[in-house]
């Protein structure tokens, strides 16, 4: 509640709980080895119940009542968040009751997210983030009957510190458990964590079909950062190893021409930063493949947003000297790209002048009046070679 100002007055008081006043308890006045920080805070609430942070409406299961749970002739009902679980407390021991194994999502913007919470000895706690992964986010997501195709794991307490146990650490799933607590783990209470390592899980619908390859943020449908879906999330690819082969085969996979593909790093430069999951790195392909998941790959990578790939897969240019402007808001402006090899490339600005550019706008077909020339990226970067 705070710390106090003026005088410290009492310290190491003992009361037995029957004294009308707390000057009658036993206690050393004004004489004291503390500081404001320790200074004492009391919440009085109105009976038992709440005093643990319940209601006090009680009920008798003796009289045939519906009451919740049965541990007691007399039953308090709990406060919001234990009844939205089902659970209840007593009126004698004031804890939350719940079923061994239970598992619930706490704190979450709705019931499908939230902190990871399973029951253990009758109570509630924590599991700690290490190695905990989408395969074991599935099994929870399952066994509270949640879309269990498109997980999110959060760490780091993304959804709140809890208080109590830590019931589980270093938890390893493999992927066919209905319930939690049949995954491998260190041992009930056994673990090497604080509260801060609480992990938490999002039960997500599925976004889209595993496969499904896309192009995102880019200038055209041919190009942009590349992205694939997988368990039901669309999610980037790490640029490690990823080379022309591997370019050919994501524009197959896309269903755009693949004869003129090239890959494009740092793909944040061009198409900005990524958020979700990066779903696949180390990819290899042979660059006849159909489809990038028939190539070799990893779904567990060492990668961050920086390194997301995008890929172009322009279709071939006509002939050589064939010009186009790119990145434009209409056909009439844009980066200047020019054909040669069957490729499309840029043009650099060194000593490109509005003469240059008129020669441009002839050869496309557009006025030649008053061209403007612009440099340093007005319509962003070129890819290739």
């Amino acid at each position: 509640f705070g710390q106090g100002v003026g005088p410290i007055h009492l310290d190491n008081v003992q009361c037995t709980g029957n004294e009308d006043t707390l000057w009658n308890c036993t206690a050393i006045v004004s004489n004291h080895n503390c500081a404001h920080f320790e200074d004492a805070g009391v919440t009085c609430a109105y009976g038992p119940c709440e005093l643990a942070g319940y209601t006090d409406q009680c009920c008798d299961i003796s009289d045939g009542t519906d009451c919740q749970g049965d541990q007691h002739p007399e039953v308090c009902h709990c406060d919001t968040e234990c009844e939205l679980h089902g659970d209840c407390c007593s009126d004698f021991d004031l804890t939350c009751t719940c079923t061994n194994g239970d598992v619930r999502l706490i704190n979450g913007a709705d019931t499908n997210e939230g902190r990871v919470e399973i029951c253990l000895n009758g109570r509630y706690g924590t599991v700690c983030d290490d190695f905990f992964g989408i395969v074991d986010g599935q099994v929870v997501c399952r066994q509270l009957n949640l879309p269990d195709t498109s997980v999110e794991v959060f760490s780091f307490s993304y959804f709140g510190q809890g208080t109590g146990p830590i019931h589980l650490d270093n938890v390893a799933c493999n992927g066919d458990e209905n319930y939690l607590l049949n995954c491998s783990h260190n041992g009930v209470g056994v673990h090497n964590c604080a509260h801060f390592e609480d992990v938490g899980v999002r039960c997500n619908s599925p976004s889209c079909t595993d496969g499904e390859t896309r192009l995102a943020d880019g200038p055209d449908q041919y190009t942009g950062r590349l992205e694939v879906c997988y368990n039901g999330q669309w999610g980037t690819v790490c640029d490690d190893l990823f080379g022309q082969e591997e370019a050919t085969v994501a524009c197959r996979s896309a269903g755009l021409p693949d004869g003129n593909a090239g890959a494009i790093y740092f793909a944040f430069l061009y198409f900005g930063f990524a958020s979700g999951p990066i779903n696949l790195d180390d990819i290899i392909c042979q660059g006849t493949e159909d489809h990038l998941f028939n190539c070799s790959y990893t779904a567990d990578h060492n990668c961050g947003h920086f390194e997301d790939i995008g890929i172009t897969c322009n279709p071939p240019c006509e002939y050589d000297g064939q010009l186009r402007l790119a990145g434009g808001d209409s056909n009439m402006e844009g980066r200047v790209e020019v054909c040669t090899g069957g490729t499309w490339g840029t043009v650099c600005d060194d000593s490109f002048d509005n003469s240059d550019a008129k020669v441009v706008c002839r050869q496309l077909g557009f006025s030649t009046g008053s061209p403007r020339t612009y440099i340093n990226l007005q319509y962003g970067r070129g890819f290739g070679d």
